[in-house]
């Protein structure tokens, strides 16, 4: 089964690196696909070299077009870039060393996953990059094609939800200032979890009921404010009115061609939600979920975007609203704007 799957959403829309990156996701799945039951350490060590190889030439490319574009966090991407690479090195060194001391080239590791650290620390090391591509390369050309918004003139005053890159919501504020690129946004609810140079996203109600959301650095954080280095701008649309609502209820998973069962619906938007629930599901599975916000009953279906485990019997995940008509869209984006008009009220 591969790590991740290869999606469209990752294209950059320039050639070498969506070739880069296409090659590398191949690598990695195919490995991982042909040592699920036995594994050499010779294997290991010669798809580690090869790795880090792709790698290294990868990046440059990469830093190469974030120079170009004048990518505001080409710091924070560059510093991730070189974490990447020292990962990928001690992995490399630390399979060499296992292997010394099996004292054979030959000899293959027990057949048990759980008892193979090396193949673990290969598979992991390995779904770090996938995951970082997913994650915060996407960004960088979401940028490319907004860096031409004006940011100061649709954000200034306007309401925001502040989340980390993993998409937990960290608060809400009002941006009262833009100045010099920088931004200030201000709250009521006590220091915000963020210390200098984190990366967070923020997402603005725009005029028009628009939507803006950008990225940028934490330079000072203080008990009524935060304050951003200059916003790259990843998405801006008119089709997701509506904000991440952090919540806890009560729903029922009916995946198709099973029983239903009981979950947790963490934190929705209109878009999607995250979901806790015991029943194990596959990335791209189809299911119905029925649930109950504001006293109206909602029965959707969605797609598995995204898995998070979290321990051996609870499971996070990712899921991507498949509305079959408008009406249900509509409704649903109601009742959150309600709730988030409820939130503003607070700050």
């Amino acid at each position: 089964m591969a790590i991740r799957v290869w999606s469209d959403e990752y294209l950059s829309g320039i050639e070498l690196i969506d070739a880069q990156h296409k090659a590398l996701f191949d690598r990695i799945n195919t490995f991982e696909e042909e040592n699920d039951n036995t594994l050499s350490m010779r294997d290991a060590c010669g798809f580690l070299e090869g790795a880090l190889a792709m790698l290294t030439e990868h990046f440059l490319s990469e830093e190469g077009v974030m120079e170009e574009n004048d990518y505001p966090l080409f710091d924070v991407h560059q510093s991730m870039h070189n974490d990447m690479l020292e990962d990928f090195r001690r992995c490399l060194e630390s399979v060499q060393n296992y292997r010394a001391k099996t004292k054979s080239l030959t000899r293959l590791l027990p057949s048990q996953v759980s008892d193979r650290p090396p193949y673990d620390q290969v598979l992991e090391t390995a779904a770090n990059w996938l995951h970082h591509v997913a994650r915060d390369d996407t960004i960088i050309f979401r940028y490319g094609k907004n860096k031409g918004f004006n940011l100061a003139g649709a954000v200034g005053g306007r309401t925001c939800e502040i989340l980390s890159m993993d998409n937990q919501l960290l608060g809400y504020g009002k941006i009262d200032l833009v100045e010099n690129e920088d931004i200030e946004i201000n709250y009521r609810h006590g220091r915000m979890p963020v210390k200098f140079n984190d990366v967070v996203k923020v997402s603005v109600i725009m005029q028009n009921q628009e939507t803006c959301q950008f990225v940028s650095k934490v330079y000072l954080n203080n008990d009524s404010s935060v304050k951003l280095f200059r916003g790259a701008v990843i998405n801006t649309a008119n089709d997701r009115a509506f904000y991440r609502i952090s919540i806890l209820i009560d729903a029922v998973l009916k995946p198709e061609g099973r029983e239903p069962s009981g979950m947790k619906i963490l934190d929705i938007s209109a878009g999607g939600m995250l979901i806790e629930t015991v029943t194990a599901l596959e990335q791209g599975e189809e299911v119905a979920v029925e649930f109950m916000l504001e006293k109206t009953w909602f029965t959707e279906k969605c797609s598995v975007m995204r898995t998070f485990k979290k321990d051996t019997t609870l499971h996070h995940y990712g899921m991507k609203f498949d509305f079959v008509d408008g009406e249900s869209m509509v409704n649903l984006v109601g009742q959150l704007n309600y709730l988030q008009g409820q939130r503003n009220q607070k700050l």
